[in-house]
């Protein structure tokens, strides 16, 4: 399995190869897509994709821009690859504001708030009420801070790819031990162990 995260702007479901770190995550799915399709000892089972926005604006809008953002990425590697998977197994769906990983990053902070912050998320289930509650935690500071450094983080994308490795007989696995050992399995590592005396080194 591999898993990476893109990055969007405020408000914008575009997926954007200069913004953030998106250059070198996608030059990275790129890569990984064209050796999957081209080496015959491993099969693509499925792209997941998972789209979040950062819990400003109206919820519904951020429920729909996080769906938007989910395609976008499918959309792309559509585009991309399709000369390799004309039918590429992709899934997409948008979560919507991401709360959860806010809270997560408030917990591991230094903030001064950040007892507050956390009461507010988890006791105010309204989350109008949750947001304008926020935004007017010491007198707005907290917000625009939350709004500069906590909020671009939570609007992305988070994928995963799957893919199986097939199984190998003995003398394939001994020869791919010194070359790729990632693709083995323990039970195939341990195969070849059995062909070299013990203490042999």
């Amino acid at each position: 399995t591999y898993a990476a995260r893109l990055q969007f702007v405020v408000d914008r479901s575009e997926l954007l190869r200069n913004f953030a770190s998106n250059a070198k995550i996608l030059d990275e799915v790129d890569s990984l897509v064209n050796y999957i399709s081209t080496n015959d000892l491993l099969k693509l089972r499925r792209i997941t994709v998972k789209g979040y926005a950062s819990p400003e604006g109206p919820t519904q809008h951020n429920i729909q821009l996080s769906q938007d953002r989910a395609k976008a990425l499918a959309h792309y590697l559509r585009g991309r690859h399709n000369y390799h998977y004309a039918d590429m197994p992709i899934s997409s769906e948008g979560f919507g504001e991401d709360w959860d990983g806010l809270r997560k990053e408030v917990a591991a902070s230094a903030l001064a708030d950040k007892q507050r912050i956390m009461d507010i998320i988890d006791n105010i289930y309204d989350t109008d009420q949750r947001k304008r509650t926020l935004e007017a935690l010491n007198g707005g500071r907290t917000y625009r801070f939350l709004l500069d450094y906590y909020y671009p983080p939570l609007r992305r994308n988070e994928f995963v790819f799957e893919y199986e490795v097939r199984n190998f007989t003995t003398e394939e696995s001994e020869k791919l031990m010194w070359e790729r050992p990632e693709l083995l399995s323990l039970n195939e590592m341990f195969n070849v162990s059995q062909r070299y005396e013990p203490g042999s080194g």
